[in-house]
């Protein structure tokens, strides 16, 4: 058997089309979780911006806790203008 189409001297033809059809199959799913992993990172970095607002705010509720801002009597206990 001697190559006329530039196929490698030694491969059957067959068998040469059954390597390229993996491989186009192997290209194909390297793509799509390519496209996956695309899809994840969007996701984490979405949920990372998430989590570091929600710190933000639980530092913020913390301040509040640690220095509250000056109380003003509840309603109930004010005396009336005129008392």
């Amino acid at each position: 058997m001697t190559p006329t189409n530039g196929d490698p001297p030694g491969i059957p033809e067959q068998a040469l089309e059954e390597i390229q059809a993996r491989l186009m199959e192997l290209e194909i799913r390297s793509e799509e979780r390519r496209a996956e992993v695309a899809r994840m990172d969007e996701f984490v970095t979405a949920f990372d911006g998430r989590i570091r607002a929600l710190e933000k705010e639980v530092q913020a509720l913390r301040a509040l806790l640690d220095n509250p801002p000056d109380q003003s009597p509840a309603a109930g206990d004010e005396k009336p203008p005129h008392y």
